[in-house]
């Protein structure tokens, strides 16, 4: 295999594993023509993003975690 499909291969193993699926539903969306399918697929994308922005917040704000601020403290 030359070098350049060698890199192509490589490139696109590694989107499969980084990709999320809200990613491929936006490039179906971009494509789509129907409009009651694009509205499908517009609420799953916002459904998805919903959940990993709850996934996100719930990673930063664990009540334990040293480094937050407690609720008590006060900055003068």
């Amino acid at each position: 295999m030359n070098r350049y499909l060698e890199s192509e291969v490589n490139r696109l193993m590694k989107d499969n594993l980084t990709r999320e699926p809200w990613m491929d539903l936006c490039e179906q969306a971009s494509m789509e023509q129907d409009s009651e399918k694009l509205l499908l697929l517009a609420q799953e994308i916002v459904r998805l993003l919903d959940e990993k922005e709850q996934r996100l917040k719930s990673l930063r704000l664990k009540p334990d975690d040293p480094k937050m601020p407690s609720s008590n403290s006060h900055v003068a």
